[in-house]
C-alpha cells in the first residue's frame, strides 16, 4: 500500500514541477519558475514524533510529509517532538534542553507566531507518556495512571489553548493512542486479564485527549481504531501463538513483542499506519494564486496557478477565458489564443471538506 502511494506523489511531485514551465507571448520557452512560498508542517509530541523504533526515515511525521507536499507546494516540516515528553514538560519545559523558549509549547507558539498565514497544519500527540510508567512487570498501577490522568486533564486544554490563541486558523490534528499493553497476553492466563483490562484504561485516557482536542477545533487521529485495539474477537497468530487479532496487530507494528524488548514504539510497519491515520481526517484549506502574463495569438500559451490543500485541490472557473484556452482541474492555463482582448474570469480552487476559494483574474491577449 505505502509503495504504491510513494509511486504516487512522485508522479504528482514531477507533474507539479513540469506545469511551472511558462511559454511566453513572444513564443520563447522559457525557464522561469513560479516559486511557491515556503509553507510549513509543524509536528510536536513526544518519542513516536522523533520517529522512535523507526529505519530509514520511516517515521510518521515523514510519511505525512511526503503525503502532503505534492499537494502543498513548498512544504517543509518543523519537527519539535522530544523524546519522553509528558504534557507537563511540554508545557513548562525541564526534559529537552534545547528549546529557545525553554519549552515545546513556548516554541511552537513561537513559530506560529512567526510563520503567520505560512504554518499549513499541526499534528501533536502528547499524554501516553504522562501514565507510560504505570504498568511494569505485567502489571496495572491503578492509582498511577488515575494520577497521570490528572495531569494530562488539567495540561492539555492549556497546551491547545496556547496554540490556538499563537494561531486561531491553523488546522490542528491531534492524535488518540494503541494499547502497546496488549502485550501481556503472551504471558499467559494472568496476562490475558492484564491486557483486557489495559484497553478500557486506554479508552478513559483517549476520551479525555478526544474530548479536550474537540472542544478547541482540533480534529481527532484516532491510533486506537487504526490498530484495532478494542478487537479481542476471532483469532491470529504471533510467532505459532494464537491471539486475538488486536494482540497480534501489536505484535506486529510495534516492537512490543520482539526478544530484547519491550518498547512501546511502532516499526516501520506502525509509523505507516500512524500515517494513515492522520492522511484520513488532514483537511487543509484550498489555496489559489499566481498572476497569469499576457499572450499573443497564435502562439503556445502554458501557465500553472499555485494551488494548495488537503485532500487534493480540484480547480474550476467561471468567466470568459480567451479563446484558445482551457483551465485544467490541476490549475493550469494553456493552449494557443486566437482573439486578441483582455478576458476576465474567477477561479475557484475546491477540496472536499475544505470548502472553496476564488481569485479574480484577466489575461491580455494581443494580436500577432
Amino acid at each position: 500500500m505505502r509503495t504504491s502511494r510513494t509511486a504516487k506523489q512522485l508522479l504528482a511531485a514531477s507533474l507539479v514541477a513540469a506545469m511551472f514551465v511558462l511559454v511566453g507571448p513572444a513564443g520563447h520557452t522559457g525557464a522561469s519558475t513560479v516559486n511557491a512560498p515556503t509553507e510549513y508542517y509543524l509536528a510536536m509530541g513526544a518519542s513516536l514524533v522523533t520517529g522512535t523504533g523507526s529505519t530509514g526515515g520511516a517515521d510518521y511525521v515523514n510519511d505525512l510529509l511526503a503525503y502532503a507536499q505534492p499537494l502543498i507546494p513548498g512544504l517543509q516540516v518543523k519537527n519539535l517532538g522530544c523524546g519522553g515528553e509528558t504534557t507537563t514538560t511540554m508545557l513548562h519545559g525541564g526534559l529537552c534542553k534545547d528549546y529557545t523558549t525553554g519549552s515545546q509549547l513556548g516554541d511552537a507558539e513561537a513559530f506560529l507566531k512567526a510563520h503567520a498565514g505560512h504554518v499549513a497544519f499541526v499534528t501533536i500527540d502528547i499524554g501516553a507518556d504522562d501514565v507510560l510508567g504505570c504498568a511494569t512487570g505485567g502489571v496495572i498501577n491503578q492509582p498511577c495512571f488515575d494520577s497521570g490522568l490528572s495531569r494530562v486533564e488539567a495540561n492539555l486544554p492549556q497546551i491547545v489553548s496556547g496554540l490556538r490563541a499563537a494561531s486561531s486558523t491553523v488546522p490542528i490534528v491531534g492524535m488518540t493512542y494503541y494499547d502497546p499493553y496488549l502485550e501481556f497476553w503472551l504471558n499467559g492466563t494472568g496476562g490475558e486479564q492484564q491486557a483486557r483490562m489495559s484497553v478500557p484504561l486506554l479508552e478513559q485516557l483517549n476520551s479525555v485527549l478526544t474530548s479536550d482536542y474537540i472542544n478547541d477545533g482540533v480534529t481527532v487521529a484516532s491510533a486506537f481504531k487504526q490498530f484495532g485495539t478494542s478487537d479481542f474477537h476471532g483469532s491470529a497468530t504471533w510467532d505459532g501463538q494464537e491471539v486475538p487479532p488486536n494482540v497480534a496487530t501489536i505484535c506486529n507494528w510495534t516492537w512490543m513483542c520482539t526478544p530484547g524488548g519491550p518498547t512501546i514504539h511502532a516499526n516501520n510497519t506502525g509509523y505507516a499506519q500512524l500515517a494513515d491515520a492522520f492522511e484520513k481526517v488532514l483537511v487543509v484549506p484550498p489555496t489559489v494564486s499566481g498572476t497569469p502574463p499576457g499572450g499573443t495569438i497564435g502562439l503556445p500559451y502554458s501557465f500553472a496557478f499555485t494551488v494548495g490543500g488537503v485532500p487534493a485541490v480540484h480547480v474550476h472557473h467561471s468567466g470568459k477565458l480567451p479563446n484558445g484556452l482551457d483551465l485544467s482541474k490541476a490549475g493550469t492555463l494553456s493552449g494557443v489564443p486566437t482573439r486578441a482582448g483582455t478576458f476576465p474570469f474567477t477561479i475557484e480552487a475546491t477540496n472536499r471538506k475544505g470548502g472553496t476559494v476564488t481569485a479574480s483574474e484577466s489575461v491580455t491577449v494581443a494580436s500577432a
